[in-house]
């Protein structure tokens, strides 16, 4: 009797470890194709809020449409434009911005200084 019900737990458990593993492993991929992002990106990759909706849980159903393209297309993310504000992925990641905000944008001569701040929350 308790090895039928030692069996299921144990699947359970190897599970709950693979989707942990994999989950760091493609934090851990981003942050390595990704050395010189600048550390407002790399602390949201790290704090998962770079690819899941913040205050959920990082799981692949609480994904934004960033981490969306950049789990299911991994050959083509960063040509990608995942929150349609016309800047594909790469080049966000490079300019600071969010690539799932279409309000995070570069800012420019005309914006003020509390629009620039807000930039780098």
């Amino acid at each position: 009797m308790r090895r039928l019900f030692l069996v299921p737990c144990l699947a359970l458990s190897l599970m709950a470890i693979t989707d942990a593993g994999a989950t760091s492993g493609r934090k851990n991929a981003w942050l390595a194709a990704y050395p010189t992002a600048c550390t407002t990106l790399r602390n949201s990759c790290s704090a998962c809020t770079l690819c899941h909706i913040p205050g959920s849980s990082p799981d692949i159903d609480n994904l934004n449409g960033y981490g969306a393209d950049y789990t299911t297309n991994w050959t083509n993310y960063g040509a990608m434009d995942s929150d349609g504000d016309s800047v594909n992925n790469a080049q966000e990641i490079l300019d600071c911005t969010f690539p799932n905000d279409p309000e995070s944008l570069v800012p420019n001569e005309t914006d003020s200084w509390s629009a620039v701040k807000s930039l780098y929350r």
